[in-house]
């Protein structure tokens, strides 16, 4: 699907028109793009269907006069309540309701008074990110369906000023990029792990390289010789090799490294601590993390951030067998912590830890992002509607914060006291991988900590937000949704 942008009124009466729309414009809309004809059909629209403007309302009608064939109206709802995520949610219904009426173009008035008011740029931004999400459809293994589709080729916003186009191409750029990043994360969270090994994200980051990012793929040798004890312990029980896939983006002149580690658990059964059967097909998505950083990583030259960026993705598969680690078991991770293994299910810290240890000391970064479908305890406390965030550095949380605002991602602070860090403390090691069930989120965020340093450091933990996902306009049902990627990217533009 194209996205562009186009100076004066719209021409094309074979598409369709998407005019939004805030509740307190429905009665007198301002449509200076369009000429008579279709204004008329717009108001008659309105009038029939009953429009009110409501946010997420979308009404489709086939036009009998006009310069569009198809007419969308798409809800903004209140200017006092509006958020960036309105738009996105807007233009994601109405991409669908174009698609699936058959239209392959899809014209929007971009200088209406419902936009006049607001950022070109931001709207430019909001509507690429819905369009692109909105078009999004995961049917890789779904020959027929695929066949079948109907496709959207375009999507065209309309301005009646060069000033304003010139603000909405740069927008559209990067809510382009950053939604096509989302849609691969979403691609690799949803494959089956009998398809995303660990092998498979090594192969996939290493044809990053074409686009000037430099890969390195520690093999089991290399980790055992960095004495990354805690990684390859996860990997015991399964016959797919681990691997630890840095990649490296450098930006000329940088004073700053960004670090990003993305938990990648190909397929977590629990190992010798095994999960029930409920939902544990949805265990190929504990990779999720992994997918992020990856999918990050491949939009970043594209961005062309002023810092140092360093992707490192930690990927294993987590299975019951003779040879697997247990409970019991004590591990020495890289930076010599050793820790007493409660249960094989709380391994994706585990894997963490090392990939942490690994990116203080090699990179010696300026601050590091964890991303990781770490806990069940966080989908408990903060359901399905926000990432949990934690931190050791109040100066740097608030930058991933305004990051997380900006790309539309809801994060929410969790407390890491001292008493999580208690709570993890062994009799018999320096730490254990895990406390009781109260308070998990916090003790397993606890728990990395302790492999940080004195290095400013976020954890996001998106366990509710990249598997089950509130199904919307943008996000499909029973697809990853890709949580993180546009905060990660966003982070990189503004660190």
């Amino acid at each position: 699907m194209r996205l562009s942008t186009a100076i004066g009124p719209v021409k094309d009466k074979l598409g369709a028109l998407a005019v939004f729309l805030f509740d307190d414009e429905v009665q007198k809309p301002k449509l200076s793009l369009l000429n008579a004809s279709t204004l008329r059909e717009v108001r008659r629209l309105i009038k029939v269907s009953d429009f009110k403007g409501e946010a997420s309302e979308c009404t489709l009608s086939f036009a009998s006069e006009g310069v569009a064939r198809i007419i969308l109206l798409a809800g903004l709802g209140s200017r006092k309540e509006f958020e960036w995520d309105t738009v996105r949610l807007a233009m994601g219904e109405a991409v669908r309701k174009a698609r699936d009426s058959g239209a392959g173009t899809l014209a929007c008035i971009a200088a209406s008074a419902a936009f006049a008011e607001l950022s070109a740029e931001d709207v430019a931004r909001a509507a690429a990110e819905g369009a692109v999400l909105g078009n999004y459809r995961y049917m890789e293994y779904r020959a027929k369906a695929k066949e079948k589709a109907k496709q959207l080729e375009s999507v065209v916003l309309h301005y009646d000023d060069s000033r304003r186009r010139a603000a909405g191409n740069r927008g559209l750029e990067v809510g382009r990029i950053l939604a096509e990043a989302t849609n691969m994360a979403r691609d690799l969270g949803t494959h089956p792990s009998n398809v995303v090994t660990p092998t498979y994200l090594a192969e996939e980051a290493k044809k990053l390289a074409k686009s000037g990012l430099k890969i390195k793929v520690l093999e089991q040798a290399q980790m055992v010789k960095a004495g990354m004890n805690a990684l390859l312990a996860v990997a015991k029980g399964s016959a797919e090799p681990s691997k630890l896939i840095v990649i490296e983006y450098r930006a000329p002149g940088a004073r700053k490294t960004l670090a990003l580690v993305g938990k990648g658990i190909t397929f977590d059964s629990g190992g010798i601590s095994i999960k029930p059967h409920e939902k544990m097909d949805e265990m190929k998505m504990d990779m999720c993390g992994a997918a992020a950083v990856l999918a990050a990583m491949k939009a970043v030259p594209q961005l062309k951030p002023k810092c140092n960026v360093i992707g490192i993705i930690p990927a294993v598969e987590n299975l019951p067998s003779g040879t697997a680690y247990k409970p019991g078991d004590i591990l020495t991770a890289m930076n010599g912590k050793t820790i007493e293994i409660i249960t094989t299910d709380a391994e994706g810290r585990l894997i963490l830890a090392d990939a942490l240890v690994y990116a203080v000391k090699t990179y010696k970064p300026s601050a590091i992002v964890d991303v990781a479908t770490l806990t069940g305890a966080c989908v408990v406390a903060l359901g399905h509607h926000a990432t949990g965030l934690f931190s050791n550095r109040d100066s740097f949380r608030k930058v991933v914060e305004r990051a997380g605002e900006h790309a539309g991602e809801r994060l929410w602070q969790l407390p890491l006291y001292k008493e999580y860090t208690d709570d993890i403390q062994s009799d018999v090691a320096d730490i254990k991988n895990a406390a009781s069930r109260w308070g998990g989120a916090c003790t397993a965020a606890a728990f990395l900590q302790e492999f940080v340093g004195k290095t400013p450091w976020v954890h996001l933990d998106i366990a509710g937000t990249a598997i089950d996902a509130k199904v919307s306009s943008i996000q499909p049902k029973s697809v990853a949704s890709g949580a993180g990627v546009r905060t990660l990217l966003q982070l990189t533009l503004s660190f």
